[in-house]
């Protein structure tokens, strides 16, 4: 906190509720940059601070939250550097430990489709690198290879992923991605893009080699199959969960996509 003079009474009244610090003006630029880069220093080896952090990244994993995961762990490895110094062994503690965080916690999650990190070849190389760069470069490549196997068990990749979608299509299938329970309109899809309606069908239809309509009623026909396979959550309730307004016209739907009703596939398939 910055004050105008030195004034005891308030540096107190500061101090007791919950200041870290005081500057006292006038102050030079100089020593302004230093203090706050000393704050942020310290913000950034607080262990209470960083352990959240920690427990967040693995949030962000479970989540698919794949830009907000690499910008915590970049966050969290300057962390690491800053509190290990110049020891290159407490460096690789600390690396081994988040690494082993994230390898755990993405084989919970790929379990059902057999996608195993292996955190004993993780260890193993860890041990053999010599320099910060290295290391860097390894917990990145990890986390990587993390959300290129959530990838390939994503509804998107079964639909199409031997295809080249191009760029201007990512923003729609991410947007088809989080918002598949609701109604997605063409017009919408489109704008997200920033294309036109007709370019974007035109490009939609020559990248994934099928209509957008379709591609949206394949996508919730996946996500249903997952449920029915995993839950007990009524027919009915899982049209309504997936943005259809009658269970006939889901069950319709879904039938000509599987060949069998949703209650059919339930019998055969569910675990």
């Amino acid at each position: 906190m910055l004050i105008e003079y030195c004034n005891h009474e308030l540096i107190d009244r500061i101090l007791a509720l919950g200041g870290d610090d005081y500057l006292v003006k006038p102050i030079r630029k100089e020593n302004l940059l230093n203090s706050i880069t000393e704050h942020i220093i310290s913000l950034k080896t607080n262990k209470h601070l960083l352990k959240e952090r920690e427990l967040l990244i693995l949030d962000k994993i479970i989540l698919d939250k794949r830009d907000d995961a690499e910008e915590l762990l970049k966050d969290i490895v300057e962390s690491y550097s800053l509190i290990s110094g110049g020891n290159l062994e407490a460096f690789k503690k600390y690396i081994n430990e988040i690494g082993s965080k994230i390898i755990k916690i993405s084989n919970k999650i790929g379990s059902k489709s057999n996608q195993v990190l292996n955190e004993e070849e993780y260890k193993h190389e860890l041990k053999l690198l010599k320099d910060r760069e290295s290391i860097n470069r390894l917990i990145v490549n990890l986390l990587n290879s993390v959300f290129k196997d959530q990838l390939k068990n994503s509804v998107q990749w079964r639909l199409i992923n031997d295809k080249h979608v191009s760029k201007n299509l990512e923003p729609a299938l991410k947007y088809i991605e989080e918002n598949y329970k609701e109604k997605i309109s063409l017009e919408k899809a489109a704008n997200v893009c920033n294309l036109s309606m007709y370019y974007f069908s035109k490009l939609f239809k020559r990248d994934t080699e099928m209509k957008f309509i379709d591609y949206i009623s394949m996508y919730k026909v996946e996500k249903a199959k997952e449920m029915l396979k995993d839950t007990n959550v009524p027919v009915v309730n899982i049209a309504i969960d997936l943005g259809y307004d009658e269970s006939g016209y889901f069950t319709k739907v879904f039938k000509k996509i599987v060949g069998l009703t949703p209650s059919e596939y339930r019998d055969i398939n569910f675990k």
